[in-house]
């Protein structure tokens, strides 16, 4: 029994070498359509065929969603070690983090003066 049919929606699994990242992905962005099937091989729309074992139906891949609570955590651990750096920095510079002005410098308006000359 095949597994996929005629005119199903398909995702290539891309090669992964040994020193690939776990987080990299494993399918293709693209979507193919199944245009026919030979023997044991699947042709699709890019006039390539491929075996069972290198596709995957389009909606059997989910992508990874973080919770409001995990992307809190993430913010947290970026500004701690942000500040960190910076102390660290300071201390090399041998400069107190009270004297540092953070932010954006703010200019004074210019003041323009009305003077009649005679």
């Amino acid at each position: 029994m095949n597994k996929f049919k005629v005119g199903d929606k398909v995702r290539i699994k891309i090669k992964q070498t040994i020193f690939n990242k776990g987080d990299l992905k494993k399918y293709s962005d693209e979507v193919y359509i199944i245009k026919e099937i030979k023997d044991k091989k699947y042709l699709l729309d890019n006039d390539k065929y491929y075996s069972p074992r290198t596709l995957k139906l389009e909606n059997e891949i989910v992508k990874y969603q973080p919770t409001q609570e995990e992307v809190k955590e993430e913010e947290e651990f970026k500004t701690f070690h942000k500040e960190k750096n910076l102390n660290k920095e300071l201390r090399a510079e041998g400069l107190d983090k009270n004297n540092v002005v953070e932010g954006k410098r703010v200019r004074k308006k210019e003041i323009v003066h009305n003077v009649k000359t005679f």
